[in-house]
């Protein structure tokens, strides 16, 4: 597929048809199990190979809004909102927590931003103590969904579903 720039992208394929329960227990089979329902997801940055900076793709995340408002309107506003939070306040965030020292006694950019008073800015603070899939529950709606993010975590943060994650990782993995 090509892109109102002009980038050729690929498509991730995620297909399940999973019961949402199971990943509780434990059996992560969601691979290619049946063909009913799909999401393609895009890439929403490029490397721009001369500068070096990580640029947006003009076009792709309204792309993956619609993809995922065939399985659940509700999942794509709630994608959508997220995003607009990671721009907007996360990511200074993320990179603040990951690039900076930390100093004994004092909270660090992503506790802060788990204390905001601002729910436009905040980030859950339950999500610091809930497993990946817990959150999956919470953020979506629908299994295709649920499943697409557990295993876009799990790739992206090396997560697995029962575990908890970091404070930067789940500020980026909330917002994939």
């Amino acid at each position: 597929m090509e892109l109102e720039d002009g980038t050729k992208i690929e498509a991730n394929f995620v297909v399940s048809s999973l019961d949402p329960h199971q990943t509780f227990l434990g059996r992560m089979a969601v691979l290619c199990l049946t063909i009913d329902k799909f999401i393609i997801t895009y890439p929403c940055y490029k490397l721009n190979e001369t500068t070096g900076e990580v640029e947006p793709i003009p076009g792709a995340a309204e792309l993956n809004y619609k993809q995922i408002a065939q399985i659940s309107e509700k999942d794509a506003e709630t994608n959508e909102k997220i995003r607009v939070k990671f721009e907007k306040y996360w990511k200074d965030a993320i990179m603040k927590q990951l690039l900076s020292p930390l100093t004994p006694g004092k909270k660090t950019p992503m506790e802060e931003l788990a204390e905001e008073k601002d729910p436009e800015k905040r980030l859950d603070p339950r999500y610091r103590f809930m497993t990946v899939a817990e959150i999956a529950w919470d953020l979506y709606e629908s299994p295709e969904m649920r499943n697409y993010w557990i295993r876009s975590t799990m790739s992206f943060c090396g997560v697995l579903p029962n575990m908890t994650i970091g404070h930067a990782a789940l500020a980026m993995a909330v917002a994939q």
